[in-house]
C-alpha cells in the first residue's frame, strides 16, 4: 500500500487544506541509465492485451517525452491517477496524473536529477524515492526524496502544484483511497 489520505483530507481542491496537509508515496526503484518507461501507474486500465499496452499509459509516456500539451489528453474520462515515469536517458523523474473533469486534464510534475545532484539514482542499484505532497506557506508543494535526502534550500528538489491527484474511492468512514 502506498499512501492512504486522512479522512480530514477528502476534497481534491487544495483550497481545503491547511498548513502541514499532506501525504507521501514511496517506492524502492531500480534504474539505469538507459531505463524509460513507468515505475508505477494507477489508471482506468483499458488495455490492449494482444499488443501487450496500456492506452492511457501510452498517451501520457507520448505527453510527457514529447513535451505535447495538456489538451491532447483524450475526450473520455480515462483517467491515470497516479504515476512515475522514469526517463534514465533524460534523468528525469516525473510524477504525473490525468482528470479529464479539470480543465487541464494532464499535470506533469519534473525533476531533473542531474541538476539536483540525484542522478546516482540510475546506477542499477535500489533507491528509495519518495513523493511527499504538503502545505507548505500556504501553497501545495511536491517534494522529492531520494535515499533520505533531499533539500528545502536547493531549487529542483521541490515542485509547486495547485491540485492532488484524484482520488480513486472512499472507505465507509470516509477516509479517501489515493493508492494501493
Amino acid at each position: 500500500q502506498m499512501c492512504i489520505r486522512d479522512s480530514h483530507f477528502t476534497s481534491s481542491s487544495v483550497d481545503d487544506l491547511e498548513e502541514g496537509d499532506g501525504f507521501s508515496i514511496s517506492l524502492y526503484l531500480r534504474v539505469s541509465n538507459t531505463t524509460k518507461g513507468f515505475a508505477f501507474a494507477v489508471t482506468d486500465a483499458f488495455e490492449n492485451t494482444q499488443a501487450g499496452t496500456v492506452y492511457t499509459l501510452d498517451r501520457q509516456a507520448e505527453m510527457i517525452d514529447n513535451g505535447q500539451p495538456s489538451s491532447s489528453w483524450f475526450n473520455t474520462t480515462y483517467r491515470v491517477y497516479a504515476s512515475l515515469y522514469v526517463s534514465g536517458p533524460g534523468r528525469q523523474l516525473t510524477f504525473a496524473h490525468a482528470d479529464p473533469d479539470m480543465a487541464e486534464r494532464v499535470e506533469l510534475l519534473d525533476w531533473d536529477l542531474e541538476r539536483i545532484g540525484a542522478d546516482h539514482l540510475f546506477n542499477g542499484l535500489w533507491h528509495h524515492v519518495a513523493v511527499v505532497y504538503r502545505v507548505e506557506n500556504g501553497k501545495l508543494r511536491a517534494q522529492l526524496i531520494v535515499d533520505g535526502e533531499t533539500s528545502y534550500s536547493q531549487k529542483g528538489w521541490s515542485v509547486c502544484t495547485d491540485r492532488l491527484p484524484p482520488t480513486i474511492g472512499t472507505f465507509y468512514n470516509n477516509t479517501c483511497l489515493l493508492y494501493t
